[in-house]
């Protein structure tokens, strides 16, 4: 059974925790629907800011802004 460490292939985005997929395609969904430019825009922010931290992620870097970085 799949133990939660690693999510599926999807779109060229692979190892994304199952949570933050499951977010990811969840604002995606919401992103392709939404006619207001601001909350479009937010939604734009948000999802890179997932696919940012997930490549850093998957390279063994903090992502940016993480508080947990900080020394």
């Amino acid at each position: 059974m799949y133990d939660g460490r690693l999510g599926t292939p999807v779109e060229g985005v692979v190892g994304m925790l199952d949570k933050d997929e499951k977010h990811w395609r969840e604002l995606c969904d919401q992103a392709s629907n939404e006619k207001d430019p601001a909350k479009l825009i937010k939604l734009m922010q948000e999802i890179n800011r997932l696919l940012t931290a997930e490549h850093h992620r998957l390279k063994g870097e903090p992502a940016p802004n993480d508080p947990k970085a900080s020394n």
